[in-house]
């Protein structure tokens, strides 16, 4: 697919993407773990983008604030979305797995069509993620990472920028997805 106008291509599948329900299950820099992040615009690219590969996907960067190694608070994720393949199709499952995260976050979405004005609604909330190793393996046999959002801790509005200094570390229980 030639690189095009993201929103068209959204707005056309918007109608197919409402019948998408959300996913009941979910590569990471972070090992694996529980964290508490804060959800954020990712460096070098905008919330919604066709990449060089030609797929869209919806993207967001996750910064540590409580981890279960002290030395991992302030370190960035991205994690993202296939919503269209490469060939302009409607990826029912990766529309799947951004209706749950957003939804985790106190956004419902219907279609696809409008995320790039609802997006920027979930920047600044604190939420658990879940840092799995996928079954799928590179080729050197290690597995990828899967980023999983579990829950909502704060809505953007309520949610801090920054921990607390002198904040303790706090754990993070795993939600059921």
């Amino acid at each position: 697919m030639a690189k095009t106008d993201v929103r068209s291509l959204l707005k056309a599948h918007d109608k197919a993407s409402k019948s998408v329900e959300a996913a009941t299950g979910g590569g990471s820099d972070l090992p694996k773990g529980d964290y508490q992040c804060v959800v954020e615009k990712p460096a070098n690219t905008n919330l919604v983008n066709q990449d060089k590969d030609g797929a869209v996907r919806a993207r967001v960067a996750l910064r540590v604030i409580a981890a279960p190694d002290e030395d991992l608070i302030g370190r960035k994720t991205n994690t993202s979305w296939n919503l269209l393949s490469r060939e302009g199709d409607l990826d029912e499952t990766g529309v799947a797995y951004f209706k749950k995260a957003m939804l985790v976050m106190g956004v419902e979405i219907d279609g696809i069509g409008d995320i790039d004005e609802t997006m920027p609604a979930i920047l600044g909330a604190t939420v658990a993620v879940a840092v799995v190793e996928s079954d799928a393996k590179r080729e050197d046999g290690t597995p990828y990472l899967n980023v999983f959002i579990n829950s909502l801790i704060s809505p953007a509005s309520d949610a801090p920028a920054e921990p607390k200094s002198g904040a303790k570390k706090t754990s993070v229980k795993r939600g059921t997805y």
